[in-house]
């Protein structure tokens, strides 16, 4: 077999009944690196009578073969049997093969020529608008590069022969140029690839929903930098569409399967689907044994909204959370809903009531959603329903904003009316006055908040659990945050995963806290008793809130004090303020009140009764007054097998805490094998063993497995988002976004030239002295 090149036969190794032959370079083809000038080996070429286990060893020896020699391959032809319908024979041949076109003639004028032809024909056919869209529709080309034809002759076929693929014809003969940068080969297309390793690397980068530029960054660190990777971006952002889309048909089965696996593995997990009469999945909720354990302490004030952009198909999704002993916004369940309508709604609380064992919140703040607050009133009739605040005067702010350039104190009047007000009879008497002064009786929008002031206004809710807020905003950060983690094309089966991971950082997050808790005591601020019984008390938030409470009341000085058969009323005065706040404690010392009913609405003592302490020199707070789910005993009595923690004995209870111990035992055996070549020769031997011994014994072992639908379910539509359709006209804007937008545009455009007054002496332009 000769070549071009002096090509011939030097020696021969033999591997599973493989030869490979060496190819003899000439001093004028020396294969370079441009940059570098570094000589690369002497390729290796197939021969005639080599044989191969499979096709695609075959193809990947011929590739190997090119890449050394700086030419790309493809599929030059195939054939299969007349009687077995299989493979029999393939050829491969150099992607410049084939004779280039006759000088004169152009492909691509061709193809414009025959697309106008065809066009004119269509258009003289009739006068039908449908016809001559159809025309245009199919006639239009993408334009892109087209592979040159050089007549190269280099190709290699294989044949079927007794089992084995063997080399047929040979044809190593290329004619010149190749292409001879070894940094640019990697570019040709059959060179391409990505390798196991890289995929699996890969694949966990894009499920925490890395940037495509910063897995590019990290496989090339792995490779030692982005020349030695045989891949380029788009490769990987194919790749990632790959992944997007590889449960485009049983998104929804996976997801119920992988919900039937985890209520295997703990029976206390919850799900609920909704299922059409056409087997289409159109709504999820899942609760999650941890969460349902977590709701018996914390389900005193939950928060319930909706956000888009988290999966492919445009579900809303509902996250129910909650706020646990330090202070940090938990999740108590999730929801992936069809609409945003009543019957949806309630539907979720429904299931949600169910998974909680039939017990409902205390006080739940949504926001002014009309078919929300028509849900709760449904199936959570006796909870406190409270809408968000900031959504309100957000609104306030455009749909007032007339009155608000035109009228100076309105704003501080308003400001004052809704946040300062301590009883809904002040409230009422205040807004009446507002009401009156300005003229609103005719404002619709001012009279829809009046009507709803019930929902929203602080006064009415001084006396119901909603510690430390009153917005939505704990529920806004949890959409954040899963929007950080998810892609908007994410799979619903994708989106589940990222919910298991957050899941598992909340649960990291509380345990690093409660550690905190367990192991160091706060600083203390004074030297009160009553102080020192807090700290061992509260969690460190929760004792961080109420030392500035205690801090607070310094501002404050004892006024007039009365005595009366229920007690002593106080009078707690603030020295810039005339507004004076009653603290009453009974005979007995062991009740105290205050008219702000702070510690109704967030569990810890207010500073006009710290004061009173501090002034009368109480010791201890009185037991009803220290609430227990601000506690660190609060976490204890959370079981040991729901806080993700492996048992200290025997095999762990989880697919999950097994995974991670051996996992955590592999890794470091690895660390100690790699250190020399000893070592890793027996710890290799030994973990084959462990392989086939592990595999030997899941063959016997038995256990509940879950049990797939007999009929598989189907993935729902595409969700038509809430609001007004981008396709219609804007909307009317209000003053104040008129203002801000004109002097964008202003700024924008700069400042104009002066124009220069004529001169006076010639009285021409362009010119003044």
């Amino acid at each position: 077999m000769q070549g071009h090149g002096g090509l011939g036969p030097i020696g021969s190794v033999s591997t599973n009944s493989t030869e490979y032959v060496q190819v003899e370079v000439g001093t004028d083809e020396e294969v370079y690196h441009e940059d570098e000038d570094v000589v690369c080996s002497q390729p290796v070429v197939p021969c005639v009578g080599m044989e191969f286990d499979t096709i695609q060893e075959a193809r990947s020896v011929y590739n190997d073969y090119a890449l050394k020699m700086g030419f790309n391959i493809r599929v030059a032809s195939s054939r299969n049997s007349n009687v077995t319908k299989g493979l029999i024979r393939k050829e491969w041949e150099c992607s410049h093969a084939r004779k280039p076109p006759q000088e004169g003639a152009d492909d691509g004028e061709e193809e414009t020529t025959s697309a106008s032809t065809l066009t004119n024909d269509t258009a003289t056919l009739g006068d039908s608008k449908k016809r001559a869209a159809i025309t245009v529709l199919t006639t239009a080309t993408r334009k892109r590069n087209t592979i040159k034809k050089l007549d190269y002759k280099a190709h290699m076929a294989v044949g079927l022969r007794n089992g084995k693929w063997r080399v047929i014809v040979m044809q190593p003969d290329h004619t010149p140029p190749m292409v001879k940068a070894i940094g640019v080969r990697k570019h040709l297309r059959s060179h391409r690839s990505i390798s196991l390793a890289d995929y699996e690397l890969l694949k966990t980068l894009h499920h925490r929903n890395i940037s495509t530029t910063q897995i590019m960054g990290v496989l090339a660190d792995f490779h030692g930098g982005l020349g030695n990777l045989t891949f380029s971006s788009k490769d990987v952002s194919n790749m990632r569409t790959h992944l997007r889309g590889g449960l485009n048909f049983r998104d929804m089965d996976a997801t119920l399967e992988y919900f039937q696996k985890q209520q295997a593995e703990s029976p206390c997990f919850y799900y609920a689907p909704m299922i059409d009469a056409n087997n289409v999945v159109r709504g999820l909720l899942w609760v999650d044994d941890r969460t349902r354990e977590l709701y018996k302490t914390f389900g005193d004030c939950i928060f319930f909204d909706t956000t888009y952009c988290t999966n492919r198909y445009d579900m809303p999704f509902a996250p129910i959370v909650g706020i646990n002993n330090h202070l940090q916004s938990i999740l108590l369940g999730c929801a992936l809903l069809p609409d945003e309508t009543t019957e949806t709604f309630v539907w979720v609380l429904e299931r949600l009531k169910e998974a909680m064992g039939g017990h409902e919140p205390t006080n739940i703040m949504t926001d002014q959603d009309k078919a929300m607050k028509a849900a709760i009133a449904i199936v959570f009739f006796n909870a406190t329903h409270r809408c968000c605040k900031w959504h309100v005067l957000s609104k306030a702010n455009d749909k007032l904003s007339w009155l608000i350039s035109e009228e100076q104190d309105f704003a501080k009047e308003f400001d004052y009316y809704v946040n300062r007000t301590e009883t809904p009879e002040e409230f009422k008497m205040l807004w009446a006055m507002i009401e009156d002064k300005y003229h609103l009786q005719e404002n619709e929008f001012f009279q829809s908040m009046s009507t709803t002031r019930r929902m929203w206004a602080l006064a009415y809710f001084r006396r119901y659990f909603f510690p430390f807020t009153s917005t939505t905003g704990r529920s806004e950060s949890m959409n954040s945050l899963f929007k950080k983690v998810v892609h908007p094309q994410d799979s619903v089966l994708q989106f589940v995963t990222q919910y298991d991971y957050i899941m598992d950082t909340m649960t990291e997050r509380e345990n690093k806290e409660h550690c905190k808790g367990e192991i160091s005591d706060p600083p203390l601020w004074g030297r009160y008793a009553f102080e020192k019984q807090a700290a061992a008390f509260y969690t460190s938030e929760a004792f961080g809130k109420f030392q500035e409470l205690l801090c607070d009341s310094t501002r404050f000085k004892v006024g007039a004090m009365a005595s009366d058969d229920q007690g002593w009323p106080i009078e707690i005065v603030h020295p810039n303020s005339t507004r004076v706040c009653t603290v009453t404690v009974d005979k007995d010392a062991t009740l105290y009140t205050c008219s702000c009913n702070m510690f109704d609405r967030d569990g810890l003592l207010c500073p006009h009764i710290l004061k009173v302490f501090t002034n009368r020199d109480v010791e201890k707070i009185p037991e009803k007054y220290l609430l227990r789910r601000w506690s660190n005993k609060v976490t204890i009595r959370i079981p040991e097998r729901l806080l993700g923690a492996e048992s200290a004995f025997g095999v762990p209870t989880t697919n999950k805490l097994r995974y991670n111990a051996l996992c955590r035992k592999m890794t470091s055996l690895a660390a100690e094998a790699c250190s020399s070549p000893k070592k890793y020769t027996v710890a290799s031997a030994r973990i084959d063993q462990l392989v086939e011994a592990a595999s030997k014994a899941s063959n016997v072992a038995t256990g509940q497995q879950s049990q797939t639908p007999a009929v598989m379910v189907k993935n729902p539509p595409r969700t038509n988002r809430k609001g007004r359709p981008k396709e219609k006209v804007e909307r009317l804007k209000s003053i104040v976004v008129q203002a801000k937008e004109k002097a964008m545009k202003k700024k924008r455009k700069g400042k104009k030239p002066q124009k220069i007054p004529p001169c006076l002496y010639c009285i021409e332009d362009d010119h003044s002295v």
